[in-house]
C-alpha cells in the first residue's frame, strides 16, 4: 500500500487501484510496521545462510531459519522499496538490523547495499540519515569487514573519499565538504579499521582537504576541523597500526 506503484500488487485486478498516501506530507509513523518486518527477516535465511547451511550472526541465536520464496525474497531485495527506506529513513534501525543481515559475508548483496547507500547521499541534504546505515555496516562482523570498509571509502571512484574529492573539485554535491569531512572524521573515530584504511590511502584525498581548506578564511568550526585531520599528516601517527598491513589494498583503489 505504501510503495504505491512500486508494489508487485499495483496491477493486480483483484484490487481496488490503492490510494496512496503523500508520506512525506503526512505525520505517518512507520517505526512498528518496519521493526516488526525487521524481526522477521532475522529469522529467515540469507542467500549465504541458505547455500552454506549456516547461521548469520545477525540471525535469532538457536533459531531455525525460515527459507524464502521468490517472490518474498524479490520484494525484501526491492531496490525501489530500499531507495525510499533509506532516503526517507521512517526507522533507520530497522534499516540497520535487516541489511545488516542481508550483507553478512555476501559480496554482490553489499555492493547492491552500498550503491543504493551512495546514490542516496548523492540526492539528499541530509547525509546523517544514510551514514548511520552505512556506519553500522562497516562494523559488521564477518570475514568481509576488511572489504567492505575498502569498497565503501573508495571502491571504483564511487565511495566515501571518491564522492568527497568530487565535491571539492567540482562542486556538485549537494552537502558542503566540510560535512562530508566531518562524517568521514566521524567513521575514523568510531571504527579503528577506517582509520587504518584511510590513512593508507591519504594521498588520494588528502590533498583535496588541504586544497580545500586554503579556499577561504576559515571559521572556527573549520579550523577545528584542519587541526582534527593533522593526525593523517603527521608521520608518527599511530593510525597506521590499525589496519592489517596483509591486507591487499591494490584490489579496491
Amino acid at each position: 500500500y505504501y510503495m504505491g506503484q512500486y508494489s508487485p500488487y499495483w496491477e493486480d485486478a483483484r484490487l481496488p487501484e490503492p490510494q496512496r498516501v503523500a508520506i512525506g506530507r503526512s505525520n505517518l509513523d512507520l517505526t512498528e510496521l518496519l521493526m516488526a518486518l525487521a524481526e522477521m527477516t532475522r529469522a529467515c535465511h540469507t542467500r549465504i545462510s541458505y547455500s552454506r547451511k549456516t547461521i548469520p550472526i545477525t540471525a535469532y541465536p538457536n533459531c531455525e531459519l525460515i527459507g524464502l520464496n521468490p517472490m518474498e525474497r524479490a520484494m525484501i531485495v526491492d531496490k525501489d522499496l530500499w531507495s525510499s527506506l533509506i532516503k526517507q529513513a521512517f526507522c533507520i534501525n530497522a534499516n540497520i538490523i535487516i541489511l545488516s543481515h542481508l550483507c553478512w559475508e555476501d559480496q554482490p548483496r553489499t555492493v547492491w547495499t552500498l550503491g543504493i547507500i551512495f546514490d542516496t547521499m548523492r540526492t539528499v541534504s541530509d547525509l546523517d540519515k544514510p551514514f548511520e546505515v552505512l556506519s553500522a555496516l562497516l562494523q559488521l562482523e564477518d570475514s568481509l569487514n576488511q572489504w567492505r570498509i575498502a569498497i565503501s571509502l573508495n571502491y571504483k571512484d564511487r565511495g566515501l573519499l571518491a564522492y568527497i574529492k568530487e565535491s571539492v573539485e567540482q562542486n556538485s554535491h549537494r552537502s558542503s565538504p566540510e560535512k562530508l569531512f566531518s562524517l568521514l572524521l566521524k567513521l575514523v573515530k568510531q571504527n579503528p579499521m577506517v582509520a587504518g584504511f584511510t590513512f593508507s590511502v591519504k594521498d588520494y584525498w588528502i590533498k583535496s582537504f588541504q586544497n580545500f581548506m586554503k579556499r577561504r578564511e576559515l571559521s572556527k568550526e573549520q579550523k577545528d576541523l584542519q587541526n582534527e585531520y593533522q593526525i593523517f599528516l603527521d608521520p608518527n601517527s599511530s593510525v597506521p597500526k590499525l589496519w592489517d598491513p596483509s591486507f591487499n589494498l591494490n584490489k579496491y583503489t
